[in-house]
């Protein structure tokens, strides 16, 4: 009560004072998605299921891609001046960009390899028609296509090194260092338009995985896998010289695959093959994770540090149990989360990453905040069963935390059916997750109130959730301007938060 006194008081003051008031439309995170078919969704029916739109809340995403793009589109398109205004907007840029170059190679081998005993000749070009129009029905009609293919794919021949193995080649090495010099390329035209864009680069997946089964179309697995470990080498050697960071596309799509779910349109069941090399709606949702999750390393790796705040002036009615360090190494008591580290540890709220540490400075995740948070107010029993989320499983850590957040009003997910419980929380969606809690327990803001932030980068979907935050000195920003709504949210930031939120 005696806060609302003082929150009302303030409000009055400002008003005679003519104080301006700064409820500024603070803009989410731009994010510009280029490259190929991978980023625009091809063969899938639903935009809702592409990756770009599944990244979660407090993300503006425009989508440039274009199917068939190779690196050579790209440069072509940012050279010219169409999207100048969407990378001048952007604070992130994700590029899917290599599987057409790779897979141009290939249709150009193939095709050398089927006109040795094929008339009239085709060209690279023409295999991507053909192979549109291959069914299980009319498979024979291109057996000697597809057994073309396999052969410029084998890394043997009847026992030895197959000479004409694509991944071997003089062309593959010398588009490998093409590959190459074309990501500099690209990363340069892209910072010399928007110098602070960080850009993230993903690895190349292999769509045939579930060809290694097969023995009859087993290489076509075997030369992509092949081709798409050398390609994402390059990726990787590249990204320090370039400057961007990597998105472990394809490390990700292989555990999850080897978990049991298909991740592809690509089929080796000869009564349904289908050689469509691009994701399907279970892909896009893990490329949707592999891309929150670095893009929140990215923010998180460039955010300030949080500003230490004073202990609150006010005592509180049951002042927090501050335990003992028992032995964690990196919490030291000149830090400013030393307290609520210790608080949050003895309380059950969190366990340290290792008997020695509590990992201050690394990220949290979604499903983590909304835990902790549950946590801290007694671990309340949900009242339902049910939630409309397909990414939260009933046997996950968090599902009951994430059932009574939705129930109590605290979060609705990043859409209709996701939680996205693995994507880094941001500090503006934790300040929102606290506030919420208070409003459900009957605090918060009530009737009309206004009140003066001095941060000049607070979006407008939780504004009053930072002003409350403010005002109860659960957090002071990160600067006397800035609040970084978009970044990550560390660990040691997420339980000062809650420490404070308890106190106050």
């Amino acid at each position: 009560m005696k806060k609302r006194f003082l929150s009302m008081l303030l409000a009055m003051v400002m008003v005679l004072s003519l104080l301006p008031l700064q409820i500024l439309a603070a803009e989410p995170v731009h994010v510009l998605a280029l490259g190929d078919s991978i980023t625009a969704g091809y063969g899938l029916a639903n935009e809702a299921e592409f990756f770009t739109a599944q990244l979660g809340e407090g993300f503006d995403v425009t989508n440039k891609a274009v199917s068939g793009y190779k690196t050579s589109d790209i440069l072509k398109q940012i050279a010219g001046s169409k999207i100048d205004a969407d990378i001048a907007k952007a604070d992130i840029i994700t590029l899917t960009i290599g599987g057409n170059d790779l897979m141009a190679l290939l249709y150009a081998k193939t095709a050398e390899i089927y006109n040795v005993s094929h008339d009239p000749d085709i060209k690279g070009t023409d295999i991507v028609a053909m192979l549109a129009g291959l069914t299980p029905e009319n498979l024979m009609e291109y057996y000697d296509l597809i057994t073309c293919a396999g052969a410029a794919l084998s890394r043997l021949s009847a026992g030895k090194e197959n000479p004409a193995y694509l991944m071997t080649s003089a062309e593959f090495t010398a588009a490998l260092g093409q590959y190459q010099q074309a990501l500099i390329a690209i990363t340069s035209a892209l910072k010399a338009k928007n110098g602070d864009a960080k850009i993230i680069v993903a690895t190349q997946y292999n769509p045939y995985t579930a060809f290694a089964g097969a023995p009859s179309i087993y290489p076509l697995y075997e030369g992509i896998e092949d081709g798409a470990n050398q390609l994402n080498a390059v990726i990787a050697e590249t990204a320090a010289m370039a400057g961007y960071t990597v998105a472990p596309v394809k490390d990700n799509f292989d555990a999850v695959f080897a978990a049991g779910t298909n991740l592809y349109h690509a089929n080796p069941d000869l009564e349904a093959i289908n050689l469509d090399f691009h994701p399907n709606a279970n892909g896009h949702a893990v490329l949707a994770k592999v891309f929150a999750e670095t893009i929140g390393e990215v923010l998180a790796a460039n955010a300030p540090v949080e500003t230490p705040v004073e202990t609150p002036v006010e005592t509180p009615v049951e002042p927090p149990v501050v335990e003992e360090n028992k032995g964690l190494q990196d919490v030291q008591p000149s830090d400013y989360f030393y307290d609520p580290v210790l608080w949050a540890v003895g309380q059950g709220i969190t366990k340290g990453t290792s008997d020695t540490a509590f990992s201050p400075n690394a990220v949290c995740t979604r499903a983590q905040a909304v835990t902790f948070l549950w946590r801290a107010v007694g671990s309340p029993e949900p009242q339902g069963t049910e939630l409309p989320f397909a990414d939260v499983k009933a046997d996950a850590y968090y599902y009951k935390a994430v059932l009574w957040a939705v129930e109590k009003g605290i979060t609705s997910g990043t859409s209709a059916n996701a939680f996205s419980p693995d994507a880094t929380v941001t500090r503006a969606q934790t300040a929102a997750f606290i506030y919420r809690t208070v409003q459900s327990m009957g605090g918060g803001f009530t009737g009309a109130w206004m009140f003066h932030l001095p941060f000049t980068d607070t979006p407008d979907w939780a504004f009053e959730s930072i002003a409350w935050c403010y005002m109860n000195n659960i957090t002071k920003g990160t600067s006397e301007t800035t609040f970084s709504p978009n970044s990550g949210c560390t660990r040691g930031q997420i339980v000062t938060f809650l420490y404070r939120a308890l106190a106050a």
